[in-house]
């Protein structure tokens, strides 16, 4: 194991608000993408120091929409959340790590 103390954790993936991704142990911020053109509201996320709602605006112009949110240090788990109109995409969750 890595001694992690007074470093910053590797910048993580962008993650897909429908289907949900990775962040590793120790994040500060969460980067959200959104591929479809309609907005995308975040909502029922329980990791420490988010909010209780967060807009992923939708893509326009070629360029997906995004969304950057500082969150308290992501502890290791899993963080299921609902995302809303993302049909058929099942439960989206994501799995600190």
């Amino acid at each position: 194991m890595h001694d992690m103390r007074g470093k910053r954790p590797a910048d993580n993936q962008p993650i897909s608000v429908c289907s949900g991704g990775t962040l590793s142990v120790g994040s500060t911020s969460i980067t959200f993408t959104n591929s479809g053109a309609a907005a995308v509201l975040i909502t029922n996320l329980n990791l420490p120091g988010f909010p209780p709602s967060l807009n992923v605006p939708g893509a326009k112009n070629g360029a997906n929409g995004t969304a950057i949110q500082a969150i308290s240090p992501a502890l290791a788990g899993s963080y299921p959340y609902t995302a809303e109109p993302c049909a058929g995409a099942g439960t989206p969750e994501i799995k600190v790590q």
